[in-house]
């Protein structure tokens, strides 16, 4: 601690490998100062990779070890114009005070929704001068080497995919080992019998250590990738991109999983997880506490529907969780005062109205349908107009296969999940910019303290501490704006945006139509609903899938898989399967 510099104490050692050995049974490795927060990964391979994991880590950059400490300058000025918002202030601040009513407001919405703030012209204020100041240059933020930190050395990922096809093994992945209270670390020799080297990184927060081990030489096994089954060469073959419904005891076969890939929709989540990649919409992100509504409490689900209460909410709840539908929304809506055709519709209450020809033109499409399934109009009329609408839709192949392929890579749409940088670590050192200080005067600076205890013989980032023991006076703070707001019926949609467009004709719709109300509902075509997220949220309420998934039973023999589902689940399959030769003539 000096005049103008001040550095931390640290009591930190490097994690380090000290000893690694093996017997007939374990590979023990030792670690050397460890800590409660010591891991060690594990990856054993049977080549040396084209990388290696030390040199491929993404650090995050290291917290500060010294802080340069500036006094703050006094400067003499005079015959400055405070202007006239802090005159405002300051006959303000000497004004007579009068107790006021800080009571809520009745109103008459429900769900008050900002649509922006109010503009108002007026005569604008004059500010005020500003003094002359010669401020220091800005304080520098050094790592323990002295030189500003840096991440620019982090090495660029370059990854190469060698075909090693014709191993009988992936490489065997041990991650996250906690070491004992000695830091040795047992590993049984039966996970690494079939392979020849071990790389081994033990990491704590700010250090990491790598070593490469190898083992015992080993045959090493193979597998035969020689073409055993061949397509019949008089008949023709297709690729086919499949969209299977598998009910309850249900069951799909694949009769060559080599050259098939499948993907599996049994749950909300899974497919609330696809809309979200398929529609880019960040406003869904807000919404994803639907994926473990069941698992929520009482409390939880008040907090979130006061949050973010609106049509669609509404209308997925209702399908969804009917009890918490029955006990606090259906109370809540009824006692709303400009009701809309889907307050009407979940509250039971006549739509008779609605079936007139220019109030049935404003409805959405999934408006329209549920206006049929209640009864208020003719549902083989209702499922013939939207056959009507539906043909006249161009069929888009593209499209089609745009979105199946994306539903079949699934999860692994997120590759690049696990190559993102952590965030910067806390400083150790607490830092207070003195400057604003300067002008309450030399009693208020000295009372400033820097809580900064060093504990000997622990590791500092388990006693990281940024606390400020001074009491600082706030500034001022502007009020806001007088908003405008609405009533949230769709989530935060204007309401003479909520027309016919809203939702519109597509497959999935086409399929809820025809759809009987006392069947369970299960579409392939859920894929084609992502346009917005009225769309997407009412697609996953009135699809039948569970928000949690039974055991399905899964059966791989010679090349062929089946699956039993033990709850329904949509699958999206490609494999290649014998067609038939059109004897139609198609123009180019």
């Amino acid at each position: 601690m000096g005049e103008h510099r001040a550095l931390n104490i640290t009591a930190n050692k490097a994690v380090s490998i000290d000893k690694v050995h093996m017997d007939h049974d374990n590979v023990y490795i030792k670690l050397g100062n460890c800590t409660p927060f010591t891991r060690l990964h594990a990856v054993a391979t049977i080549f040396l990779p084209d990388y290696d994991m030390f040199n491929h880590l993404l650090p995050s950059p290291l917290p500060d070890y010294q802080k340069q400490l500036r006094k703050p300058v006094s400067h003499y000025v005079s015959g400055r114009s405070i202007g006239d918002e802090y005159r405002y202030i300051l006959e303000r601040k000497y004004a007579d005070k009068y107790p006021g009513n800080m009571l809520s407001k009745p109103g008459l919405l429900l769900n008050p929704w900002s649509i922006g703030k109010t503009e108002t012209d007026i005569q604008d204020i004059k500010p005020g001068e500003k003094h002359k100041r010669v401020m220091d240059k800005s304080q520098t933020t050094r790592g323990f080497d002295g030189r500003p930190l840096s991440i620019g050395d982090i090495p660029k990922i370059h990854v190469h995919f060698s075909n090693i096809d014709f191993l009988n093994q992936p490489s065997r992945m041990l991650f996250n080992l906690k070491p004992d209270q000695t830091g040795v670390i047992k590993i049984k020799r039966t996970h690494l019998k079939l392979y020849r080297h071990l790389h081994l990184l033990a990491v704590d927060p700010l250090n990491a250590v790598y070593q490469e081990i190898s083992l015992p030489k080993i045959q090493m096994a193979t597998r035969d990738l020689r073409l055993k089954k061949a397509l019949d060469a008089k008949e023709h073959f297709t690729q086919q991109k499949r969209i299977s419904i598998v009910s309850q005891n249900e069951s799909l076969v694949l009769t060559d999983m080599k050259t098939s890939s499948l993907e599996i929709y049994d749950t909300i989540d899974k497919v609330y997880a696809l809309l979200r990649t398929l529609s880019k919409n960040e406003v869904l992100k807000e919404f994803e506490f639907i994926q473990q509504w069941p698992g929520l409490s009482l409390e939880e689900k008040q907090k979130h529907y006061a949050e973010k209460a609106c049509h669609e909410l509404n209308f997925f709840l209702y399908h969804k969780d009917h009890t918490f539908f029955k006990d606090v929304i259906y109370p809540y809506i009824s006692n709303k005062k400009d009701k809309t055709f889907m307050d009407h519709w979940l509250i039971g209450d006549d739509l008779t109205s609605y079936a007139d020809l220019w109030s049935f033109s404003h409805l959405n499409i999934a408006e329209k349908i549920l206006l049929a399934r209640r009864g208020f109009m003719d549902k083989e009329n209702i499922q013939r107009y939207v056959n009507d609408l539906f043909d006249m839709i161009v069929p888009d192949i593209d499209h089609y296969n745009h979105l199946f392929d994306i539903a079949l890579k699934g999860k692994s749409m997120d590759m690049d999940a696990g190559l993102r940088k952590a965030p910067k670590p806390p400083e150790y050192s607490t830092h207070i910019s003195l400057y604003p200080h300067a002008a309450l005067g030399n009693d208020y600076y000295n009372q400033i303290h820097l809580s900064w205890d060093p504990v000997e013989g622990a590791n500092s980032y388990s006693i990281i501490r940024n606390e400020s023991k001074s009491t600082t006076r706030p500034f001022f703070q502007k009020l806001d704006k007088t908003q405008e707001w609405a009533e949230n019926n769709y989530f935060k949609i204007r309401q003479k945006d909520q027309q016919s467009d809203l939702i519109k004709v597509n497959a999935f719709w086409k399929d809820f139509a025809a759809n009987d109300p006392k069947s369970p509902f299960h579409s392939k075509n859920f894929i084609y609903t992502s346009h917005n997220l009225s769309e997407m949220i009412f697609a996953l309420s009135v699809l039948d899938l569970p928000f949690q998934a039974a055991k399905h039973k899964v059966n791989l023999t010679g090349g062929t898989f089946s699956i039993t589902a033990a709850s329904p689940m949509i699958i999206f399959h490609k494999e290649i399967l014998q067609g038939k030769l059109s004897k139609k003539i198609f123009p180019y």
